[in-house]
């Protein structure tokens, strides 16, 4: 997308920064920081942005998600953890469907049983508001 490695590196290092804004208003002026630094060198990566990103701010944005409980996790680790141990068993890029549901269900149990016994020899601690939240009432017993 942008073919000068220092810019293309300087650009994710200030995605990564407008991200991690705390309010709206300061997102706004870095988003405005960017656009002023990179228009001439970068706008297919600030269109791409714009178009793709942006749309979905209220969902990856700090300034947006920081008064939702996320129980301490502020990147989605642990689902690209589990969407590359899907990709590994899926040798196929064109599987069939009841194939890739299968190998869904499978990591699903495994990771299940997973943490079901990091919590049962107590490396893994649920926050306390959890064992109230009906959502993870199969995990904390």
């Amino acid at each position: 997308m942008i073919a000068d490695t220092d810019v293309w590196a300087r650009f994710r290092s200030d995605f990564k920064v407008l991200s991690h804004s705390l309010s709206i208003d300061e997102f706004d002026d870095k988003w405005a920081e960017m656009v002023h630094e990179y228009e001439s060198c970068a706008a297919r990566a600030l269109e791409y942005v714009t178009s793709q990103w942006f749309p979905h701010k209220e969902s990856w944005a700090v300034a947006w998600t920081v008064d939702f409980k996320h129980y301490g996790h502020v990147t989605s680790n642990r689902v690209e953890s589990v969407h590359a141990a899907l990709k590994a068993t899926l040798t196929y890029r064109q599987g069939r469907l009841m194939r890739v549901v299968k190998a869904v269900l499978d990591l699903s149990e495994v990771q299940k049983d997973r943490v079901e016994a990091e919590i049962a020899t107590g490396k893994h601690k649920a926050p306390q508001d959890l064992a109230s939240n009906n959502h993870f009432a199969y995990i904390i017993r």
